[in-house]
């Protein structure tokens, strides 16, 4: 049986990160446990379930930060409620990623190249762990454009727009914010 760490191309460091190693291992021992029961999926969160809670999260962490911007609690509850959830939401589908098998005609998986992504995104459930990931880190660059906007009185309208293109487009958001920083420092 091929485990998690040949599996996502990362057989090789194994010497580096003994932690991450035994971590491996015992997914793989999870997951040869969970063959033998026919009901294990019942164990676990279905895909579905874990798209529609993360998704939810994430539209209600952004939801505080568009329509709620003078909420004092506000960054708080997207950090520490909506942030931290979509990270336990990561951790559940990225463990369900690595415990399952992709298309293997798209050759090996891993990360140094593109067709070793292509591979990892043969698997569903790697696609749903980075769909989870995305959303976090989209989240966290709106909350960083709120307290840097808040930070350098640029007022909540400005704002929008960076929001909304960084909840549909990440980076590009982003990179209007930065934009709209430099114009707002400038005037």
């Amino acid at each position: 049986m091929v485990g998690p760490l040949s599996f996502y191309g990362l057989a090789n460091l194994s010497p580096f990160s003994p932690s991450l190693m035994a971590a491996l291992h015992a997914c793989d021992q999870l997951q040869q446990r969970f063959t033998h029961y026919e009901d294990a999926s019942m164990l676990a969160p279905s895909q579905k379930r874990l798209f529609q809670l993360s998704s939810l999260v994430a539209l209600g962490g952004w939801g505080v930060l568009i329509a709620l911007p003078g909420w004092v609690l506000g960054p708080r509850v997207v950090l520490g409620v909506a942030v931290v959830l979509l990270c336990v939401l990561y951790g559940a589908s990225l463990f369900q990623a690595m415990t399952s098998r992709g298309d293997r005609s798209m050759g090996k998986p891993g990360f140094f190249s593109l067709r070793g992504v292509l591979a990892l995104f043969s698997n569903p459930k790697a696609v749903l762990a980075a769909w989870v990931h995305i959303l976090a880190f989209d989240l966290l660059a709106g909350l960083y454009i709120q307290q840097q906007g808040a930070l350098q009185g640029i007022g909540h309208l400005w704002l929008v727009p960076c929001y909304l293109l960084t909840l549909m487009f990440g980076p590009l958001g982003l990179l209007l914010f930065l934009g709209v920083g430099v114009l707002h420092g400038a005037g």
